[in-house]
């Protein structure tokens, strides 16, 4: 019998115009455009990938960035098993704000989220403001994968989604082992205790 199909929701979230909807467009679409209109509340869009035989479904949320929708947009992290923390190379302080999406993440979608940083716009190789070195330490301190990516050249576009898949994969199939660990001791645990029971009754008998 096949395995059952995984279904996962995950979170695009990030400053305002730092690509988060090019990434998904580019991903789901492989299209890129300069004109992309702001992003409103949020828009869901589902993935479908095969990792290792194993199929699973990303639903992914494109969410607001702007200031005016952030308490609307906390919304989404609920039941959330990953997210894409995006920023623009060229514009430091999105990637200073990072944190402040971490933060959000950890208070409405818990510690267990999956968290991937995207470096947008690494093609525009005269504008960086933001070093590698300065990625890797953010990455250390909010407990997060990254990737440098561009939605423009594709660069580590698919790499970036294969790798969420798989981690999720990995999360699920670690959790239902766990449950399935947990079933089999509380089972024997069960079986112990009335097996003591008969025990007890045969021993109390009258001779």
């Amino acid at each position: 019998m096949d395995s059952p199909q995984l279904l996962c929701k995950v979170v695009l979230i990030g400053d305002s115009g730092v690509g988060k909807t090019s990434i998904l467009n580019k991903r789901i679409y492989e299209k890129f455009s300069f004109h992309t209109t702001h992003t409103e509340l949020g828009q869901m869009n589902t993935l479908k990938l095969k990792i290792n035989d194993k199929e699973i479904t990303l639903k992914l949320w494109d969410t607001a960035g702007q200031e005016k929708y952030r308490t609307i947009t906390i919304q989404f992290y609920r039941e959330t098993k990953g997210a894409f923390l995006v920023f623009d190379m060229t514009e430091h302080q999105s990637f200073d704000n990072i944190k402040f999406w971490a933060k959000q993440l950890r208070n409405h979608g818990g510690d267990d989220v999956k968290k991937v940083i995207l470096a947008n716009k690494c093609d525009l190789t005269d504008k960086l403001v933001v070093t590698e070195e300065e990625i890797k330490e953010l990455a250390k301190q909010i407990n997060a994968n990254y990737f440098i990516v561009s939605a423009y050249t594709s660069e580590n576009i698919i790499e970036c989604f294969d790798f969420m898949a798989l981690e999720l994969m990995k999360n699920c199939y670690n959790q239902q082992e766990n449950k399935g660990l947990q079933s089999k001791q509380l089972s024997a645990n069960t079986e112990s205790v009335l097996d003591q029971k008969q025990k007890n009754k045969q021993s109390s008998g009258c001779c």
